[in-house]
């Protein structure tokens, strides 16, 4: 009778060791992960202020652009620019996205 007692701890003790050992593998995965996630959660943090800073400029200039006034002879050399700026910011914030997109893919693949 004592033996099966002593089976019966024996066998508790294993489970709550491999429970132990379970919980042990799964922080070690939740860290693993997160160190994996880290510097893409990072890039994506950098390019969304880098939009917010273009996509800020992009408004003004557009303002800029639609104002009739703008189109005066006077202003001929000041609106050229802004449509080139306007041009170059529209490209960036293009490129900024395809990167976005790109690294939020990658972090959903990782988990």
């Amino acid at each position: 009778m004592g033996g099966n007692g002593n089976g019966s701890t024996d066998d508790s003790l294993e489970s709550g060791q491999n429970r132990k050992e379970q919980r042990r593998q799964e922080t070690q995965e939740r860290q693993k992960l997160s160190h994996l996630k880290k510097p893409l959660q990072s890039r994506i943090s950098k390019i969304e202020k880098e939009m917010d800073k273009l996509n800020a400029e992009k408004a003004q200039l557009d303002i800029f652009v639609a104002d009739a006034a703008n189109y005066e002879p006077a202003m001929k050399t000041q609106l050229t620019e802004s449509i080139r700026r306007q041009a170059d910011v529209n490209g960036q914030l293009e490129a900024l996205e395809a990167q976005w997109l790109e690294a939020h893919e990658e972090l959903e693949q990782i988990g």
